[in-house]
This record gives structure tokens, C-alpha cells and sequence, in this order.
């Protein structure tokens, strides 16, 4: 034990001396590029009146994006109430992609709808793989396990289904759109069904 103790001693006072080394050497190449007149570092935000962000500066600038929809009730919602239907895992895990594009998209349009996720079984098959993946607490959307008929006035629903006899011609932005969460095409009968009840 106690040698094993002084080898990690060593080995750290080792580590320390050369973190000490490379320091100096890079406070003598700063000061001799600084005495050459050059940029003492190869960032690109140092030459630039332009403020280089990172990731997660970017993700909080497209949050704020969404915030305006939220308070002006320009919604999307995608009924993710379709686990018992998708008999395949690879299904689900289409979902989820398809969730996450839109996450990833949705700020770049002019006018972004902030998306509420309904129906969304607290240990159900598509919350389990969003832990797998990607926690749902790092996307800016609304998750509840309620259903959208107990959160929006029924007169502004309007159910979108692509075997649906209407052709949607125009954006009502009073209006909220619901979406089906299912990525097997079998079962898209079922969206149908759910949008004569709504």
C-alpha cells in the first residue's frame, strides 16, 4: 500500500513539473510572437471584432427563440400517445430521431412553433429510450403526460394526417397542429380516427 501511494506521488510531481515546463515554454512563445507583432494565439475570435460562441451558448441562444411562441400560444404538438402501436423497437427509435431533427430545426425557421410532446407515459417505451439517447430535460419542449384534448380549447385543434381528404393550403397561426407520433405507416388509420374525435 504504502508504495503504491509513493508511485502515485511520483507519478504526480512528474506530471506537475512537466505541466510547469510547458507553461514556460508557452509564456516565452507568446512573448516572442508578441515582439514580432503577430497574434500570440491561433483562436479564431482573437483577430476578430466577432465573439466566437460555443455549443452551449448556441443551444441557449435557440431556447430564447422558442420562448416568444410560448407565450403567444403558436403551438405544435406531437401526440406521442402510439407506443402500443409500434411493434418494433427500431420504430420507436425512428420517433425519437425524427423528435430530435426537429429540436434540431425547428429555430431555423422565421417564425418557430414551441413544440409540446402530449401523452408521454412517465416509464413508458419512448421515455426510456429518450434516457437512453438524449434526456428530454435537455430539449426545449413541453413534455406531459396529459392529453391534448385536457390542454388546448378543442375549437383550435386540428389533427394533420396524410390520408386525410383535406388539402392543407394555408397556416393559421391561431390555430394549433397536432401531429401523430408514429412511424409505422400500417397504422397511420389510426391518426385518422383520433382526428374525428378531436
Amino acid at each position: 500500500y504504502l508504495f503504491l501511494r509513493e508511485l502515485n506521488r511520483k507519478h504526480r510531481a512528474a506530471t506537475v513539473a512537466l505541466n510547469d515546463i510547458r507553461r514556460a515554454e508557452s509564456a516565452k512563445r507568446r512573448a516572442a510572437l508578441l515582439l514580432e507583432g503577430k497574434p500570440p494565439s491561433n483562436y479564431p475570435g482573437y483577430s476578430s471584432i466577432f465573439r466566437h460562441t460555443g455549443r452551449h451558448t448556441e443551444k441557449y441562444i435557440r431556447e430564447q427563440l422558442m420562448f416568444a411562441p410560448a407565450r403567444l400560444g403558436e403551438m405544435l404538438v406531437i401526440d406521442c400517445g402510439f407506443e402500443q402501436d409500434h411493434a418494433y423497437e427500431h420504430y420507436l427509435s425512428n420517433l425519437v430521431d425524427q423528435i430530435q431533427y426537429i429540436f434540431a430545426d425547428i429555430t431555423r425557421y422565421h417564425s418557430p412553433s414551441f413544440v409540446y410532446l402530449t401523452n408521454v407515459a412517465p416509464h413508458g417505451r419512448l421515455q426510456t429510450e429518450f434516457i437512453r439517447r438524449a434526456s428530454l430535460d435537455n430539449m426545449c419542449f413541453e413534455v406531459t403526460e396529459a392529453s391534448y384534448l385536457d390542454l388546448f380549447p378543442h375549437d383550435k385543434l386540428i389533427y394533420l394526417s396524410p390520408d386525410s381528404n383535406f388539402e392543407m393550403t394555408s397556416f393559421d397561426h391561431d390555430a394549433i397542429y397536432i401531429v401523430g407520433g408514429i412511424a409505422d405507416r400500417s397504422s397511420l388509420t389510426i391518426i385518422i380516427n383520433y382526428s374525428n374525435l378531436a
